[in-house]
């Protein structure tokens, strides 16, 4: 039996955040007060997504970050 897809509201906010000593910039997505996830820019073509209790993954846009992060939300919620 498939799952019925849900409707949740995502809010971003700019970031910036230390990575591996390094400061960097990126976004933090929340679904109401439950930070979900955040995508940090490393290079221009390189970006970091953290998702809470997940191994990072590395991907090559903010936009994919973005998407997996809400992947990843409907598969587990």
């Amino acid at each position: 039996m498939a799952k019925k897809n849900h409707d949740i509201q995502i809010d971003t906010r700019e970031i910036k955040a230390d990575y591996q000593g390094m400061q960097v910039e990126g976004i933090a997505l929340s679904s109401g007060k439950k930070e979900i996830g955040k995508v940090l820019e490393i290079s221009e073509k390189k970006f970091i997504v953290q998702i809470p209790e997940e191994s990072e993954q590395t991907v090559h846009s903010q936009n994919e970050g973005i998407e997996m992060i809400i992947r990843f939300v409907n598969l587990h919620n």
